[in-house]
């Protein structure tokens, strides 16, 4: 979507250039679609192209047809995978030709400057379930902070295990005393400078999706003569790092911070920042998704973390192993070897059996179910919250799983659970951070089945010359 949104720009700027020249505006039209493809070689020796092909890509050109100059139009599986991150408007169902159908779309408007993260099931609620240490754990660093003895946290695990929401019961119950600045990364962030920080920055001064360039320059304008009071390059430099527009006298001075200078400034504002609201009340920096940090910000977190001893600031990091990205924690490690007595670590790992129970219990009330369709639910989640949730949301949708009265039926006992698109994202991603080899180790196993003896896959790597010897 990012790449639709940026060809429209692009071509918007080409025909403002030529607009001499050109007898009328050149415009796109794009549909998009999200789903499984079938992608290979098509032809012969004579002439041989590769395409992708699918029921995926026969709607995402229907949705092309119906939409008109500038427009994009998504499917309802692109919108639901990408609704934190755009802006959408609703469509009225379009029928098109080979749907029986008419297909739910919606109009990609632009990206939200404030991304968000969807989870959950809409008004499906669950109680936390399954991590008692783990919450008391980081209460106890929240506590530490509040006190005078600061802490770096950090919470880890795979994704989907419930991260955000262990951070978000123990802000609940505990936070109230704190100030919170909070910035995600992304993975399409990870080329932008400072992206978490920006992030982090618009929440706290408070621009929002709605505001126009002038009301957040107005916005940033009154914060920095409130929180700086009379350091004139404040607006520069954050109108600089946010994107904004500057006057002529301010874009004199940026002249002068370029480069290694105006890294230095931005350090020290940041500094100055986080001090200053410490003097106020405890202070907790969260850095969501670290593993997709670009490399300013893991520079800007590393020369923050020594303010633990400066002031009340518990600095909480989230990300999925405390290994991976390796250039990321060989970044930071001398100045955690500097705090190592300050570091707590928060490891989540899958809910067990009964916790997974009581949760699938919470949300659409287990005893409702059939047994043997509990037990398939739970073994296609393997304790992950978020693969959970998704398993259920795909039967809902699927009319699999249906509301009748104040619970939850499921409709048809001969329906196999699917892994939902959602979730084969996550499991390819995952996937593709291995190296070369165990990656192809692991595609051979998949081509087995998911349980297969030892014996069998390495007589298949033997023969491929891939042995599994020292994997």
């Amino acid at each position: 979507m990012r790449a639709a949104i940026s060809m429209r720009e692009r071509l918007e700027r080409f025909n403002q250039r030529w607009k001499d020249k050109l007898q009328e505006p050149l415009a796109l039209h794009i549909g998009i679609n999200s789903g499984t493809v079938i992608a290979g070689n098509v032809g012969n020796d004579l002439r041989m192209s590769y395409t992708v092909m699918g029921d995926t890509v026969n709607v995402a050109s229907r949705l092309e047809g119906a939409a008109t100059r500038g427009q994009i139009f998504v499917s309802q599986s692109t919108h639901r995978l990408g609704s934190g991150a755009f802006r959408f408007r609703a469509l009225e169902p379009l029928t098109v030709k080979g749907k029986r159908k008419p297909l739910i779309a919606y109009e990609l408007l632009d990206i939200k400057i404030q991304p968000d993260k969807i989870r959950g099931l809409g008004e499906l609620v669950s109680a936390f379930v399954g991590r008692d240490w783990e919450g008391k754990t980081l209460r106890k660093a929240l506590a530490g902070t509040r006190s005078g003895h600061s802490a770096i946290a950090f919470i880890c695990g795979d994704a989907g295990v419930g991260k955000s929401r262990l951070l978000s019961e123990v802000r609940n119950r505990e936070g109230e005393s704190f100030t919170w600045l909070e910035g995600r990364c992304f993975a399409a962030t990870q080329t932008l400078g400072y992206a978490p920080f920006v992030d982090l920055l618009r929440r706290h001064i408070g621009i929002g999706d709605e505001q126009g360039t002038q009301e957040q320059q107005t916005a940033l304008r009154i914060y920095a003569a409130t929180n700086f009071p009379g350091e004139s390059d404040i607006y520069s430099v954050l109108a600089q790092l946010l994107a904004l527009p500057v006057e002529a006298a301010e874009t004199e001075l940026l002249k002068e911070l370029k480069g290694e200078a105006f890294r230095t400034r931005l350090f020290l504002i940041i500094e100055q920042l986080l001090l200053s609201q410490a003097n106020k009340r405890p202070v907790a920096l969260v850095i969501e998704d670290l593993h997709w940090a670009d490399q300013s910000s893991i520079e800007l977190l590393g020369h923050i973390m020594p303010l633990i001893d400066r002031g009340r600031i518990v600095i909480i990091g989230i990300s999925r192993s405390r290994k991976d990205p390796p250039e990321l924690w060989a970044k930071l490690a001398p100045v955690l070897k500097t705090c190592r007595d300050r570091i707590v670590d928060v490891s989540l790992r899958p809910l067990a059996g009964d916790a997974s129970r009581q949760l699938l219990g919470e949300l659409v009330g287990a005893q409702s179910l059939p047994e043997d369709v509990v037990d398939e639910i739970l073994d296609k989640s393997e304790g992950n919250p978020f693969f959970l949730e998704e398993v259920l949301r795909s039967l809902i949708e699927h009319n699999v799983l249906e509301r009748q009265g104040d619970k939850w039926v499921f409709t048809k006992t001969n329906k196999v659970l699917e892994v939902p698109d959602t979730l084969q994202g996550v499991l390819l991603s995952r996937l593709d951070r291995l190296p070369e080899k165990p990656k192809r180790i692991v595609q051979k196993a998949a081509v087995i089945g998911r349980i297969f003896l030892y014996r069998v896959l390495g007589k298949i790597a033997d023969s491929e010359g891939t042995p599994l010897d020292g994997e």
